[in-house]
């Protein structure tokens, strides 16, 4: 996949995300994205 649009909040996003960044980045990563 060359470009892959995301709409993500982490834990950064107050009261709205519970995943940190790192998390985040090696879902994307495991998914191929």
């Amino acid at each position: 996949m060359k470009f892959v649009h995301l709409h993500v909040h982490s834990n950064y996003s107050l009261l709205q995300g519970a995943f940190t960044v790192e998390e985040l980045v090696g879902a994307a990563a495991r998914m191929g994205m």
